[in-house]
């Protein structure tokens, strides 16, 4: 068998070996770039996504939750006091805006978050009080006691607001049970208390009042009887000498007709 020939020329023999290697690195390289930001950007692109996908979801959740707790307020608390209920549906709309409010601040990372997220847990336990001074026969006494006993932390806060009612509707029951320190002075009697804390008549008559008369017999004025004709004493009307006067001067005088 023939061996092969080579064919071979002085300019390939005389050739760097390593000759066009650095543009070969130079395309790997450029190629090994170009993968790497697209990677990068697909990256960015997922966590943006993500980012996305996690706040919409937070936002259905969180409109979810409020129609359904507003739909399920609507249809199964009923207030006895008007009043409660109208403080109650007022905090409630208040409660909607600060949410809004709060959802927005914390998706800018901004500090003031944590002041809206403060109102919005006071708003909700005024209303959750507002419900137990609405639903105890204590009322807002309870609340009072509610508010003002420290019971352990791992309590039920049902049992909590037993306690609260139990206090609250003794100390109720205490209060209409005292008694008054100074009690009210009883209305006077008649003819006793107020006959003498009247004043005194101008004319004080009592005196000259005629006796009871223990017979039949008639008896002479004396001088402690008074005329109430002439208001002098010693006489009666009937024997007043004024009275006889003024009747005899104006009687008609009777003269007797002369016989024919």
């Amino acid at each position: 068998m023939s061996e092969p020939v080579l064919d071979l020329n002085e300019e390939d023999l005389l050739r760097d070996p390593l000759h066009g290697q650095p543009e070969r690195l130079n395309a790997s390289n450029s190629q090994a770039n170009q993968n790497r930001d697209l990677v990068d950007t697909f990256g960015l692109f997922k966590d943006y996504l993500d980012k996305k996908l996690v706040d919409l979801k937070s936002d259905i959740l969180s409109e979810q939750d409020n129609l359904s707790k507003k739909f399920r307020d609507e249809a199964n608390i009923k207030f006895k006091s008007e009043g409660n209920r109208i403080q109650f549906r007022f905090n409630e709309n208040i409660l909607d805006g600060l949410n809004k409010i709060h959802k927005d601040l914390v998706s800018v990372a901004s500090p003031l978050s944590s002041i809206t997220g403060d109102l919005v847990c006071k708003l909700k336990e005024r209303n959750k009080l507002i419900r137990i001074a609405d639903n105890s026969t204590g009322g807002w006494a309870t609340v009072r006691e509610y508010e003002s006993n420290d019971i352990a932390e791992n309590d039920e806060d049902e049992k909590k607001i037993r306690q609260a009612e139990t206090r609250a509707l003794k100390t109720i029951k205490e209060k209409k049970t005292r008694p008054q320190p100074y009690t009210a002075r009883p209305s006077p009697a008649v003819g006793s208390i107020a006959t003498a804390t009247a004043p005194p008549p101008a004319y004080d008559f009592s005196r000259y009042q005629q006796p009871f008369r223990s017979s039949t017999a008639r008896r002479e004025p004396c001088p402690m009887d008074i005329c109430h004709y002439c208001k002098q004493y010693g006489h009666w009307k009937r024997n007043c000498p004024l009275n006889f006067k003024s009747a005899t001067a104006s009687a008609p005088s009777y003269q007797p007709s002369k016989q024919q």
